[in-house]
């Protein structure tokens, strides 16, 4: 199962690649694999784990699968796109609305290339605007499915230039494409817009070398998707981080969203010497402290807090102020706790114990009602007594996004 288990195919695979190492070997056309259809995996992601902000992140076993099948007329029409998981029914499935299929024609139209004549059928088990980095993995995903699909050859660190573009930042990113822990950070400013302004930015007037069929095919294709000029090489620095692997990840998902947009906009423009440091010291001992194979919570607990994103973000998250102050005196296993990435989900990184340490954190959030949310709660699933609704999820760390041809 490509979604949750990261399996191979062992029957019928013509080809398969896991990760970053191998994605210039599988880079030829689909023709070449002697098959019509492939699958793209990708995992989750989370991000900062306390101090790091914008420079940690972890991938996590839960993935993203996208099954790309080539109709038989390669002439075809626009990217079809069907959709199964979390937001079912709500997710966009117009090539230009569903984030997948826009970044796949738009990488591909970076290279002069128009994506036309497949079906992708998209398989989404992580959580929507919950902070696992469910847009990173849509964003890898469909780069990598222009990749495969054109024989672009692609490398990994072209794909997180294609990523940290439209993303703007490379924690998730980072992660979801080489799997593990990966500390990383921007050589240059990248715009906070995506597409078109991300374009413009790094190229005014950008238009692709289309022959002229190519260009009349895709105004009439995707007259309503912008193009997105190739970014510059190396937009990111990215180092795998060893992590012990007696360690797991207790990903606790409140039943509402917290758009990334919201988050970042409560945080201040500047911020004090004295803020600043304790991060850094912290993140420097984090770093080295995951890495022991015999992980000390008396450590990790400490070196996890933070004074740069948490404490502004709070009062978006019902009962966070009292689930950071959760460690293992009262928690035996627990080894630190913080944001996942922007929220409002709570991640919980332990060794043992992690049912117990999952429900308690559901405990909390289920002792709040909804009408605590002060953002938006169109979406939020409550039960009869009006309270938050949560669930855990016990995560290994991945490996990076995967392609397999049959």
């Amino acid at each position: 199962n490509l979604v949750m288990g990261h399996k191979k195919n062992k029957t019928k695979a013509v080809a398969v690649v896991e990760g970053a190492a191998a994605v210039v070997q599988n880079g030829t056309e689909g023709a070449a694999h002697g098959g019509r259809r492939f699958t793209v995996s990708v995992p989750c992601s989370t991000a900062n784990l306390g101090p790091g902000f914008d420079a940690l992140g972890v991938g996590l076993g839960l993935r993203m699968s996208v099954v790309c099948t080539r109709s038989e007329d390669k002439d075809g029409g626009a990217v079809t796109v069907s959709y199964e998981g979390d937001g079912a029914g709500l997710v966009p499935l117009a090539p230009a609305a569903n984030l997948v299929s826009r970044v796949a024609v738009q990488t591909a139209a970076a290279h002069a290339r128009v994506l036309a004549g497949w079906h992708l059928h998209i398989a989404n088990p992580i959580p929507l605007g919950r902070g696992l980095g469910s847009s990173g993995s849509a964003v890898v995903a469909g780069i990598v499915v222009a990749s495969e699909a054109l024989g672009l050859r692609l490398s990994a660190a072209r794909i997180v230039d294609y990523a940290v573009l439209l993303e703007g930042h490379p924690d998730n990113v980072a992660a979801s494409i080489l799997g593990g822990f990966v500390a990383s950070y921007l050589s240059e400013s990248v715009p906070a817009d995506s597409g078109a302004a991300a374009a413009a930015a790094f190229s005014p007037a950008f238009s692709p070398a289309f022959s002229p069929a190519d260009a009349a095919r895709y105004a009439r294709l995707y007259a309503d998707i912008p193009f997105l000029a190739p970014p510059k090489l190396d937009l990111a620095v990215h180092v795998k981080v060893p992590v012990s692997d007696k360690i797991k990840f207790v990903a606790v998902v409140p039943a509402f969203e917290l758009q990334t947009k919201l988050a970042r906009s409560v945080l201040p423009a500047s911020y004090s010497k004295q803020d600043l440091v304790f991060n850094l010291q912290r993140v420097a001992v984090l770093v080295a402290a995951l890495s022991h194979q015999s992980p000390d919570p008396a450590i990790i607990s400490q070196a996890m807090h933070d004074k740069i994103h948490q404490p502004y973000r709070q009062h978006l998250v019902p009962g966070l102020a009292e689930i950071l102050l959760l460690d293992h005196h009262t928690l035996p296993g627990l080894l630190g706790i913080c944001m996942s990435g922007a929220g409002p989900t709570v991640l919980c990184l332990a060794d043992r114990n992690f049912d117990t340490i999952g429900n308690k954190v559901v405990d909390i959030f289920q002792s709040h009602s909804k009408s605590e949310v002060a953002h938006d709660t169109s979406n939020l699933d409550a039960d009869v007594n009006d309270k938050i609704r949560a669930e855990f999820l016990v995560l290994d760390i991945a490996d990076g996004f995967s392609v397999q041809w049959a």
